[in-house]
């Protein structure tokens, strides 16, 4: 992913040449914020869906660009290219009673961060028609959209004032004998997107929308399975390497140095939950330039 990026930006003054030669195309900016959605961090519960296990202090800026060629009155395509910061944390979860719902979350005590950079293709269908007539016309419509894309990750943990890289480790113990393989920094996504276009004159566009990203991973935040057994490490890496991994996958001893609830999480114990896969969701502002005279009759905006 980090080598196509700048292709992309090479390919693009393309797709500008292109669209000043034709109709029916357009160019533009993107501007937002996106939050994550799975195992680490989230609201006061545990297994609420979507919106409701959103952490607000967790959004963090996101933008990209995008161009889309406006096939019939409702229908359009368009690729889009993002990037953002996603983190999850789960010291922002409450501290509850011993045993409590979401007290779990907290005992768990990971974090993670990770950029993702994606590529979409997306077909967008607008749910009103933009009218013809001088007085009875309209300049906005409210649009669904579907698409296919792909995304890249790299998950990080902090630890000791800086963030390592949790991929390369295998923190479930993924690519010992016996588990699981490494999971791919490239996977799959399909982004669901709602919201409103404005027609703000003839050539300039404004939508705001919100896409959420379904994908088909459980490891954006690296946590999915159960605690990894230490000796496990400690038979197949030399000792420092072992007792990274360890130390990344296993970090309620930070709160429980005592090893109270230590049970909670040993060897085998539910770490993550692979039935639920992770997801991510951004609120964008889109900014686009129209070339020629578009799919919609521009005559309204005469005076």
């Amino acid at each position: 992913m980090k080598t196509l990026i700048p292709y992309l930006f090479i390919l693009s003054p393309l797709f500008l040449q292109q669209s000043l030669q034709a109709q029916k195309h357009e160019v533009g900016s993107i501007f937002g914020a996106a939050n994550f959605l799975g195992d680490l961090g989230g609201a006061n519960h545990v297994g609420v869906p979507f919106l409701e296990d959103v952490e607000p202090t967790l959004f963090r800026p996101a933008g990209g660009f995008f161009y889309r060629y406006n096939l019939k009155k409702v229908v359009s395509f368009e690729v889009n290219v993002l990037a953002t910061q996603v983190r999850g944390d789960d010291k922002l979860v409450s501290d509850g009673p011993a045993y409590s719902a979401f007290w779990y979350r907290h005992y768990r005590n990971l974090n993670f961060k990770s950029l993702i950079a994606s590529v979409s293709f997306n077909m967008q269908i607008d749910l009103l028609r933009y009218k013809n007539t001088y007085k009875n016309h309209t300049y906005w419509t409210p649009f669904v959209g579907v698409g296919v894309g792909l995304f890249y990750m790299d998950p990080k943990a902090s630890i000791n004032g800086g963030w390592t890289r949790l991929q390369p480790l295998g923190t479930e113990g993924q690519g010992l004998p016996g588990h699981r393989q490494p999971y791919s920094l490239i996977q799959p996504n399909f982004p669901l997107t709602i919201g409103v276009k404005y027609q703000y004159n003839k050539h300039w566009k404004l939508e705001l929308s919100c896409i959420h990203h379904v994908t088909l991973t459980d490891y954006i935040d690296d946590v999915s399975t159960s605690y990894v057994d230490p000796s496990a490490l400690y038979n197949n890496y030399d000792n420092s390497t072992a007792d990274l991994i360890y130390t990344l996958s296993r970090r309620s001893s930070e709160l429980d140095p005592d090893n109270l609830y230590g049970a909670i999480t040993s060897p085998g114990e539910q770490r993550g939950n692979p039935k639920n896969k992770d997801s991510y969701f951004m609120v964008l502002l889109k900014v686009s330039y129209v070339f020629g005279t578009s799919h919609y009759d521009y005559n309204c905006f005469k005076k």
